[in-house]
């Protein structure tokens, strides 16, 4: 788990929030998006006035991980760093996956996997670096699951169904 931030000042100002949220996204991720909102809903869905959305892989490539709300910029932060505290496990599991799947299939085409391949995909630099030697072992151990087969179960989307 990564180490909580310290607060820039108390009570935080705009621009103090801002360069701490700054800092709170790039703990998460290189590909992270962090959006803070000032709630003025006529609504009343928002229960305090500020909220904080997280998308840990970039807001144009995932779903919404998570959003917390607050009423001062630094219940704000303090409530992302505990929800991200939460997720953060989950995020490395994924990512672990997702580039043991890429090694794999680059291996496959290519005969080998390189740290540009993967950069050249889905990852940057330091997830290659983070989770890089995990994924090696979690590829490993998939591969080493084979031999593959597809088992037929039918359905209603099968050629010949009704």
């Amino acid at each position: 788990m990564a180490a909580k931030l310290s607060l820039v000042s108390s009570p935080m100002t705009a621009a103090d929030a801002a360069k701490s949220f700054t800092a709170f996204r790039d703990m998460v991720g290189p590909k992270a998006d962090v959006y803070v909102s000032l709630n003025t809903s006529r609504y009343g869905r928002e229960t305090e006035p500020l909220s904080m959305s997280l998308y840990n892989r970039g807001s144009t490539m995932d779903k919404l991980l998570f959003r917390v709300d607050a009423s001062t910029f630094d219940g704000l932060l303090s409530a992302a760093q505990a929800k991200w505290a939460e997720h953060e496990d989950q995020y490395a599991i994924d990512t672990i996956k997702a580039m043991a799947l890429d090694i794999i299939r680059i291996t496959d085409e290519r005969g080998h996997c390189s740290d540009a391949d993967l950069r050249a995909g889905a990852f940057v630099d330091d997830e290659v670096i983070r989770f890089g030697e995990q994924a090696c072992a979690k590829a490993a151990e998939m591969a080493a699951k084979g031999p593959f087969s597809i088992v037929a179960l039918g359905g209603s989307n099968c050629v010949g169904a009704a």
